[in-house]
């Protein structure tokens, strides 16, 4: 994934498995970040267990009112990024 802004941009290599990125400024002077921290989702995955243990269908933190909303923004955003093209 690539994250572009005014200032630069941000290359992550391996987005769904993420623990290191690389920020390059406009000058195309790179940094190099590591994060150590659970990846792939963990607490995702938690999440929907405990869910399924206690029989419920929707989660009270995912609501399906939020997921709405977060899908519309995404389909925005990249309208926006296909009609700019």
């Amino acid at each position: 994934m690539i994250i572009y802004g005014s200032h630069g941009k941000i290359v992550i290599p391996d987005y769904w498995k993420a623990s290191s990125a690389t920020l390059y400024d406009n000058t195309g002077h790179a940094t190099s970040l590591q994060v150590t921290q659970n990846s792939e989702f963990i607490f995702e995955i938690q999440h929907f267990n405990q869910l399924w243990s206690q029989h419920q269908l929707t989660s009270p933190v995912m609501t399906p009112t939020l997921t709405c909303h977060t899908v519309a923004i995404i389909e925005d955003l990249y309208r926006q990024w296909t009609t700019s093209i």
